[in-house]
């Protein structure tokens, strides 16, 4: 009887042990995004949106920030993603190409920040 309490309290300890990473994953999101994110797990939080979803605003600076770039996509999506990973060292805003995509990553305090901007080839009506 006394092992089944014990194992009972392990598996209470571990619930809230990820219940807790969920929630700290999911406020790093907010705090950096000020968005709700679509899913989030121990590991990561992320939300995507279609460049139609997006205030004329952030478009506007989506589209400078990758004429910037040298790039220019009439349609697009925004993934953020906030994540954890153990073995990166802190690094400011980065911009990155990977095939298609813009990748800007920011790695701070073993949490990394990332928004991936996937064109869209076709018309968006």
């Amino acid at each position: 009887m006394k092992n089944k309490i014990v194992e009972l309290i392990e598996l209470i300890r571990e619930q809230f042990e990820v219940e807790r990473k969920k929630k700290e994953i999911e406020k790093k999101f907010i705090e950096t995004f000020g968005m709700i994110p679509e899913t989030v797990n121990v590991n990561s939080a992320e939300l995507n949106l279609k460049d139609n979803e997006l205030p004329d605003e952030i478009y506007n600076k989506i589209s400078s920030l990758l004429n910037d770039l040298g790039i220019s996509y009439d349609y697009f999506d925004l993934l953020l993603t906030v994540y954890r990973t153990e073995y990166e060292n802190d690094k400011d805003w980065e911009s990155d190409i990977i095939g298609t995509n813009v990748v800007l990553t920011k790695t701070e305090n073993g949490i990394k920040y990332k928004l991936q901007i996937t064109p869209i080839w076709e018309d968006r009506i």
